[in-house]
């Protein structure tokens, strides 16, 4: 479903990036270079005023890490409000990279 609707968006014509997991419960994401998704970044509480989280990657990678990744998790939510979930989320997404 994620993945999907990421693809049917126009994330990709905006510079984001992601791959396909094979299996687990998250999906790595890279946005544009210029994006900055750190916790207390705009791009994060504009995820957050949309009732959307994630995790940003710089929690995940070591120090100096890329600022332009995350992880978006869809193992822990019933299908409807992951599909709403992940519609704000290119919304969000879609408003910081054009």
């Amino acid at each position: 479903i994620v993945c999907e609707a990421l693809r049917r968006s126009e994330l990709s014509d905006l510079g984001w990036r992601w791959m396909v997991p094979k299996g687990g419960l998250i999906i790595w994401v890279r946005g544009p270079a210029r994006l900055d998704t750190r916790m207390n970044g705009a791009f994060c509480k504009a995820c957050i005023s949309k009732g959307v989280l994630y995790v940003p990657g710089d929690l995940c990678l070591p120090a100096g890490a890329p600022y332009n990744c995350l992880r978006l998790s869809f193992g822990a939510i019933d299908i409807a409000r992951l599909e709403e979930a992940i519609e704000r989320f290119i919304e969000v997404a879609t408003e910081h990279t054009q």
